[in-house]
């Protein structure tokens, strides 16, 4: 039994990790003269490089929007769980059943 909750426990962190990594990174699409992420497109010339921050006036502005909402809810969920879970180990009776924690997890596995 202590393995699996110490199984739970490295997965819950490595989630935690790898959303905030993801979310924070600025480079998801890479190409010979830009890169770009969800929050920013910059672009490399020989001299300089230019960043421009996403707004309204960039295309599929929406559609950046909800990757942005997404990743964000999707981190502070993996969060909420793990901390929930830790809290829920700590406080249950013994054969109490980690409701909340499912729920929480169960809402951070649809956006994801």
């Amino acid at each position: 039994m202590l393995i699996i909750l110490a199984l739970i426990i490295v997965f819950h962190v490595t989630s935690a990790v790898l959303l905030f990594i993801s979310t924070i990174q600025n480079a998801w699409w890479v190409g010979n003269n830009f890169t770009t992420d969800i929050w920013q497109a910059c672009l490399n010339t020989t001299t300089v490089t230019e960043c421009i921050e996403i707004d309204n006036t960039t295309p599929y502005f929406q559609a950046l929007q909800t990757v942005q909402a997404t990743m964000i809810m999707s981190t502070t969920l993996c969060c909420i769980g793990l901390f929930s879970f830790v809290f829920q180990l700590f406080r249950l009776k013994k054969g109490q059943r980690f409701v909340l924690t499912a729920v929480i997890q169960f809402c951070h596995a649809f956006l994801s």
